[in-house]
Formats: C-alpha cells, sequence, structure tokens
C-alpha cells in the first residue's frame, strides 16, 4: 500500500513510500535507494492519503515554531554579569 511518512517532515519533507501494514498500527517499508535497512513506523508517523499527511507536517511545523519562539524569548531575556543592561 502506498503511504505518507511524516516522521522526518520537518528535515526530509514528506516521504511516499510503498508500505506493508503488519498489524498494530504499525507499517514495515522495505529496504530502497536511501536506506539499507527495513525501516517501522508506529501510526500517527504516516498516513495513507497526502491530505491528512499535510495537515499533520503542517501542525508538526506550529508546533516547533512554538518551541523555537519560546526558546528565543529565554535567551532574549538572559543577562550576563557585567552587562551594561543587567540589574
Amino acid at each position: 500500500m502506498k503511504v505518507y511518512i511524516t516522521k522526518y517532515a520537518l528535515t526530509q519533507g514528506i516521504m511516499e513510500k510503498e508500505a506493508e501494514d503488519i498489524g498494530g498500527g504499525v507499517i514495515k517499508v522495505a529496504r530502497d535507494d536511501n536506506y539499507c535497512f527495513t525501516t517501522y513506523y508506529p501510526k500517527g508517523e504516516w498516513f495513507t492519503n497526502l491530505t491528512d499527511a499535510n495537515l499533520h507536517a503542517k501542525a508538526m511545523r506550529k508546533k516547533k515554531i512554538e518551541s523555537l519562539n519560546k526558546q528565543l524569548s529565554k535567551l532574549e531575556k538572559m543577562k550576563f554579569m557585567g552587562d551594561a543592561n543587567a540589574e
């Protein structure tokens, strides 16, 4: 069956692969040109239609942006000894 894998969507994009459903929401992707081993993906890291995969990837991107903004805010508020702006 054709699946869309979103596990690495933020680094490699959504991957379209042929996979085998092995039960329990897990799929098996056999060896291909890019990978020399069989890979298993649990439910939530793959989708059977591109629309759902895109929605999931967009949610992943939004969550990552929120996390980076939070991290940036913490860094901007950081003060160091000897800093002219330090209290």
